[in-house]
């Protein structure tokens, strides 16, 4: 029986070493897409046609912004912690010999997540903008998820507790993916809102991926695993305190409305635009 165990034992840590592996290959799989990607879209492409005599100027891709950088490296925390809690309640449930709990767990989450989103909608409509910019909606909201994903890891110490601690530690989630694709939308360049999005999913993605690999190696232990994923909201919100959101924000803006400053000591068409016309009105 003794060496039957030792076996088994074996025969899983080989199990597991194809497992990290595995997970290793897709993930420097993604970012070898991720480059060929961003290798063909920063090659020559055929300038566009000036218009109203300016000329015309491609904006930067969204890599190149240190706000959008910064709110990507975020955007993979975020997602990471969601996917550790997701298989650290699975593992959990298997540990206490309650397998079937792991679904109402997760959906706990989720309702949780559903009551939140629905605040914040409502929130939103009475809001002011300036009191409420979305940096500092989006720092105090992985506050908010760090803090629930605590409670959830302190709950487990008592199963039944799981219970009212799931939909806690889902009720700042749903307003965090919200207000991140908001920001993000925000922070983007002009003309290039839909790769902005398209690499915050795949950052996500990646994150998801890299979440569930580090709580899997944790699921004998399911505390800990919750623990790690409680650890890596808290770095994400870290990761929003020090992101450049409202620089990114105000260059953003300053691009939209350079072209439209004239008067004297401005320079750019709209500027030279004015003289004539303020000559013409003198004469």
């Amino acid at each position: 029986m003794a060496m039957s165990g030792s076996r088994s034992g074996s025969h899983w840590s080989g199990r597991g070493r194809v497992a990290l592996i595995a997970v290793l290959i897709a993930l420097i799989g993604l970012a070898a897409s991720a480059y060929a990607a961003l290798a063909r879209g920063s090659g020559p492409r055929r300038p566009a046609e000036p218009r109203d005599g300016q000329p015309a100027r491609r904006s930067p891709g969204p890599l190149h912004t240190a706000a959008l950088r910064k709110l990507l490296l975020t955007a993979a925390l975020i997602n990471a912690a969601l996917s550790a809690t997701e298989v650290a309640l699975i593992a959990y449930a298997r540990h206490h010999h309650a397998l079937w709990a792991s679904g109402p767990l997760l959906a706990g989450v989720s309702l949780g997540s559903i009551l939140g989103s629905l605040v914040l909608g409502t929130q939103a409509r009475t809001s002011s903008q300036d009191h409420d910019r979305p940096q500092n909606r989006l720092v105090r909201l992985l506050t908010g998820y760090a803090c629930g994903l605590a409670v959830l890891t302190a709950a487990g110490l008592y199963p039944p507790l799981l219970v009212a601690a799931a939909p806690l530690a889902g009720l700042c989630l749903g307003p965090t993916l919200a207000t991140l694709f908001g920001a993000a939308a925000a922070a983007a360049p002009p003309g290039r809102g839909t790769e902005t999005q398209a690499w915050v999913n795949s950052i996500m993605n990646g994150g998801a991926a890299a979440g569930a690999a580090i709580a899997a190696f944790a699921a004998a232990r399911p505390i800990l695993a919750l623990g790690l994923a409680s650890g890596l909201a808290a770095v994400a919100s870290l990761s929003a305190v020090h992101g450049p959101l409202r620089r990114g924000q105000s260059a953003r803006t300053a691009a939209r409305s350079g072209t439209r400053k004239t008067g004297p000591g401005r320079g750019g068409p709209s500027a030279e635009a004015g003289g004539p016309r303020r000559q013409e009105v003198r004469q």
